[in-house]
């Protein structure tokens, strides 16, 4: 059990450090958005992809060490003496700072897309405009043409 617990540990690290680099991009991501510097969201976006495909592989490592919890009639981490394996402490406070970044970055991200989707619909606007500038100027072109003769 004591092995389990260490390996688990490892990967938990693993997957906190991982999301650390996550909620750092998170946030770059949003002066990305608000400066409509679509290079550079693109790269944090390309950036963040390939670390949620390494945190989608700690977690089905981790997953499996969770599975061989039950040999030990542990149902859940938190069911884990303490007492008995100390080091269980370390594995519980690690678990629990992963999920206050996972909201942390939910919240970020909710503001990003919402944030997006303000930048799009105003670039969608302006895009309307021009078309429609292009159309009255093309009218008025063609009145013209029609006045010189």
């Amino acid at each position: 059990m004591k092995s389990l617990i260490v390996d688990m540990i490892v990967l938990s690290k693993s997957k906190l450090k991982l999301l650390r680099e996550m909620f750092t991009l998170t946030k770059k991501q949003r002066v990305f958005i608000e400066d409509k510097n679509i290079d550079s969201l693109n790269e944090i976006l390309e950036k963040k992809e390939e670390i949620i495909e390494r945190i989608n592989e700690l977690d089905k490592s981790f997953n499996k060490l969770k599975v061989n919890l039950n040999e030990y009639g542990v149902e859940d981490i938190k069911d884990i003496d303490s007492f008995k394996y100390p080091n269980a402490k370390d594995l519980k406070k690690i678990q629990r700072d992963i999920k206050k970044i996972l909201l942390d970055l939910k919240e970020i991200d909710e503001y990003n897309n919402k944030l997006s989707k303000e930048v799009l619909k105003k670039f969608k606007s302006n895009v309307k405009g021009i078309k429609k500038s292009r159309r009255v100027t093309n009218i008025y072109n063609q009145n013209m043409n029609r006045r010189m003769y």
